[in-house]
């Protein structure tokens, strides 16, 4: 059973769709693979982050999630490098 999503799974479109949210602060749950050990009980991610992440799932070629718990939350620079990249390939 796959722990994570094949590198193929998301689209140009899907990305198109995601970089609507890459700037929101909105409170959103952490993911975490099923044979992750850390609960984050305390922690929270933004929609944003969670966003990014995707989306960098495609840009970077890479399964997602791509660690065990991720709890990303929105970042300035990050926004940058991604919109960066979205721009050249557009």
């Amino acid at each position: 059973i796959p722990m994570t999503a094949p590198k193929s799974w998301m689209t140009k479109k899907d990305v198109e769709y995601l970089m609507n949210y890459i700037d929101s602060e909105e409170p959103s749950y952490c993911v975490m693979q099923i044979i992750s050990s850390h609960l984050p009980l305390n922690e929270k991610s933004t929609l944003g982050g969670q966003a990014m992440n995707l989306i960098d799932s495609y840009r970077l070629k890479e399964n997602y999630p791509y660690v065990l718990t991720d709890c990303s939350k929105t970042d300035k620079k990050r926004i940058a490098e991604i919109r960066k990249w979205w721009n050249e390939e557009n």
